[in-house]
């Protein structure tokens, strides 16, 4: 029986290798079924063409291969290193425009199915180098450019797969989980994540990091009705090239910010009742991902608000919204301030609580970040004002520890920030 299948291939840059061996270029497929599963560890058949002029070209070069799919689903292999009569040095790429026809066996023999044919860009035309007087390299994969200077920059890379597959005979779409695949300039490997979910949102890049969440809202198809699920969100380290991936608990977040390769984001954590719509609030739950250390870190608050989220050179802080109000009257009471920062380089939330009930302004420099304390109490019968010696407290980015300094009089002059060019 005919097996029904669907394949994703990617073209990488193609490798000049001179001396005595032919031109190579690396040829990546990810082969799956038609229910979207992986073929795993299959041994597949592969007939490689290369036409001239035109998809229905002369073929000018053709050579064969068997090969297996790892755990992903994916083969790799080089075109010029497979099964041949032909010599694929002998093709002038700069004379005209080329085809690639691939063919497969999925019992690993050769009665091959054509899959297709598509014209290469310019990843051959590497190899035209030889004689050409200046390559631009301009396109390796058709409609995503990449430029010879980017690989020289170590430039990561990522892309996902379209994992609909519709029925030949009804046009029925079947949604399956989607893979992502990332490349790390810094280590040279692809590195691959399924979804829980059939579908993503948008793909974040920053300094060769990636991150996206699942879209995780489930419609049911009779009713119509939606079941929210808690968030799972993906981030890739191009330094350490991994994945790391976490679950929120609640089922919706703010929108995800980056710093330079780091990301964070916050939890949404104020639930209504489906009967009344009445609002439960709840401590604030924020996550952020080092791109040094290549994983998640958390930390949830102990009231149920926040201010804004302060950037600085890979780090994060935000403080606390400590004032509650009495339901019944209305009346505030106010309450030491509770401040959060986060050093990209360790990983760490570290938490600091004032001593009294207000701070001025945070400021951020080179990753640092620095505050004082509001020290005037005012009295609630009289209104006179007490000054008392103020502290200041500032974050290390780089250890991520907290400091503070009591002044000995009840006032200073404004912060002086000198940033340091070592």
């Amino acid at each position: 029986m005919k097996k029904t299948y669907s394949i994703l291939i990617l073209f990488l840059l193609a490798n000049v290798v001179f001396a005595q061996t032919p031109e190579l270029l690396n040829y990546q497929a990810v082969i799956r079924n038609v229910s979207g599963e992986l073929l795993q560890n299959e041994t597949i058949g592969f007939k490689i063409g290369i036409l001239k002029g035109s998809p229905t070209g002369a073929v000018v070069y053709s050579e064969t291969h068997t090969v297996s799919t790892d755990d992903n689903g994916l083969v790799v292999f080089k075109i010029g290193e497979g099964t041949t009569t032909d010599d694929i040095s002998t093709i002038d790429w700069s004379d005209g425009t080329y085809h690639l026809k691939t063919e497969t066996d999925l019992s690993g023999g050769t009665n091959y199915t054509v899959l297709g044919t598509s014209q290469l860009s310019s990843v051959p035309y590497a190899l035209h180098a030889k004689s050409a007087s200046s390559i631009n390299g301009e396109e390796a994969l058709e409609g995503i450019p990449i430029s010879i200077d980017q690989i020289d920059k170590n430039t990561s890379f990522a892309f996902s797969e379209v994992t609909t597959v519709y029925d030949p005979d009804t046009g029925n779409a079947t949604s399956n989980p989607v893979i992502v695949h990332a490349y790390s300039g810094e280590t040279g490997i692809w590195s691959s994540i399924t979804t829980t979910f059939d579908s993503i949102n948008e793909i974040m890049a920053s300094n060769g990091n990636f991150v996206f969440s699942e879209v995780t809202t489930v419609y049911d198809p009779d009713t119509g009705s939606a079941t929210s699920n808690p968030v799972i969100v993906h981030a890739y380290s191009g330094e350490t090239g991994t994945w790391s991936s976490i679950t929120t608990t609640y089922d919706s977040i703010n929108e995800i910010m980056a710093s330079n390769g780091n990301f964070i984001f916050s939890e949404v954590t104020t639930v209504y009742d489906p009967d009344t719509g009445s609002a439960t609030s709840n401590p604030v739950i924020v996550h952020s991902f080092s791109k040094k250390m290549g994983q998640w870190s958390s930390v949830t608050t102990n009231y149920d608000s926040i201010n804004a989220i302060g950037i600085s050179n890979e780090n994060f802080i935000f403080s606390e919204v400590t004032t509650v109000y009495d339901p019944d009257t209305g009346n505030a009471t106010l309450n030491p301030v509770i401040v959060h920062a986060y050093s990209g380089e360790t990983g760490i939330w570290s938490s600091i609580t004032t001593t009294y009930n207000s701070i001025n302004g945070i400021s951020g420099s080179n990753g640092n970040f620095i505050f004082s304390e509001v020290t005037t109490v005012y009295d609630p019968d009289t209104g006179n004002a007490t000054s008392n010696p103020v502290i200041v407290h500032t974050f290390n980015g780089k250890n991520g520890v907290w400091s503070s300094v009591t002044s000995t009089f009840n006032s200073i002059n404004n912060l002086i920030i000198s940033e340091s060019n070592n």
